[in-house]
């Protein structure tokens, strides 16, 4: 098994994941990044290191496991999970279709569900490793609608449901494997330490 740490960074082709996965690369880890649609690019700082990219569908259980064959089958030191996945099929708030409502509660439950659930029960047999979801402050407060006036940007009610969610799902996990790992979910902007990874 590689020495170095590894760390898997979910939604890597997103601006938040875009941003921990280029920082966990200039820390000089080694670095599984995903996307679902657009590749990723980056930069090597040093050539000894590590850097996979794999498309990934988190809210399928065969594209799971695989993951954590490929893991397995490059011997890779996991010790971190950091996931900034997250669907947006609603473009129209509140009137946008009860179908895309649908989708996105689907998908992004059981992507939260599976990742967390596979990846806590790796930890547990290695007897370590962090989980780090990136959350919303909109899981946390109501949102304010006057900071979109005159945006061409609206809010939409699936995002706040799913990282809503996501807090729950997140402190049902770090209950259950409260010795092995600690789970966060992290409103943003923050600022990330890897050093406990």
């Amino acid at each position: 098994m590689s020495k170095r740490n590894t760390i898997l960074v979910t939604g890597a082709s997103g601006k938040i994941g875009y941003e921990i996965f280029n920082e966990l690369i200039q820390k000089n880890f080694d670095v599984i990044g995903t996307y679902s649609k657009k590749k990723i690019k980056f930069n090597l700082k040093n050539l000894n290191q590590k850097i996979f990219i794999k498309k990934f569908n988190q809210s399928n259980i065969k594209d799971v496991k695989n993951l954590i064959k490929f893991i397995n089958k490059k011997k890779l030191n996991l010790t971190g999970v950091v996931n900034c996945a997250v669907l947006r099929p609603m473009k129209k708030g509140s009137n946008d279709t009860f179908k895309n409502w649908e989708k996105s509660i689907k998908i992004n439950s059981n992507s939260i569900y599976l990742l967390n659930n596979y990846f806590c029960n790796f930890f547990k047999k290695k007897k370590f490793g962090r989980i780090i979801n990136i959350g919303s402050i909109y899981s946390h407060i109501g949102p304010d609608f006057e900071l979109y006036k005159g945006e061409n940007f609206e809010l939409e009610p699936d995002y706040i449901f799913n990282k809503f969610g996501m807090v729950g799902l997140t402190k049902y996990f770090a209950s259950k494997y409260l010795q092995i790992l600690t789970n966060f979910s992290l409103p943003v902007p923050i600022t990330l330490s890897f050093e406990d990874i």
